[in-house]
């Protein structure tokens, strides 16, 4: 199979100094043709979304997401190694539906940011949406102390490919 491209070719006249034109013709195997990549269209279709964070006076960026449905706020930590949710949200999630106990994995220790070293549970969060962006199968834990913030940690900032925070406006660019 072959298509036919034509084209314009720029060929210096050494005699004269002057650019002459020619069109050729030339036949190229579908196979071997490549395509024409306009870089600035792939650049902006790239940018997937751009998200709003809440800005707290403690200088902590807060983002909403659904956890396998259930609307929660998040501290978005880069810090952290893992999504982690509190037992109270643990309790009420397994209560009513949106954890079960197949996506209980076990246990392991954490270190906190202080030094402290503390048991926590293991589970895999089955969808995570951040303002229409899909996250599944993601490693989190459950920090036993009832109080504790949820924090999206890289087990899911991970998942969302490029990112750039822009912490003067309060934004997060997705690019995929």
């Amino acid at each position: 199979f072959t298509s036919t491209i034509k084209f314009t070719l720029t060929v210096p006249d050494k005699k004269e100094g002057k650019h002459t034109f020619e069109q050729k013709e030339v036949k190229t195997p579908i196979s071997e043709q490549k395509p024409v990549i306009n870089e600035k269209a792939i650049i902006e279709q790239d940018v997937v979304r751009k998200i709003y964070f809440t800005k707290k006076v403690s200088g902590l960026f807060l983002i909403k997401a659904k956890v396998n449905g259930l609307s929660m706020e998040f501290i978005f930590d880069t810090g952290a190694n893992e999504v982690s949710i509190s037992l109270t949200e643990a309790l009420f999630m397994l209560k009513n539906g949106y954890l079960s106990d197949d996506d209980i994995l076990g246990t392991e220790y954490y270190r906190y940011a202080n030094g402290d070293i503390e048991e926590g549970t293991v589970i895999n969060i089955k969808k995570i949406e951040i303002d229409g962006l899909i996250l599944r199968n993601v490693k989190a834990s459950i920090d036993h102390n009832m109080d504790a913030p949820l924090l999206l940690g890289q087990s899911a900032i991970s998942k969302l490919g490029k990112i750039i925070i822009d912490y003067n406006t309060s934004t997060l660019t997705v690019i995929r």
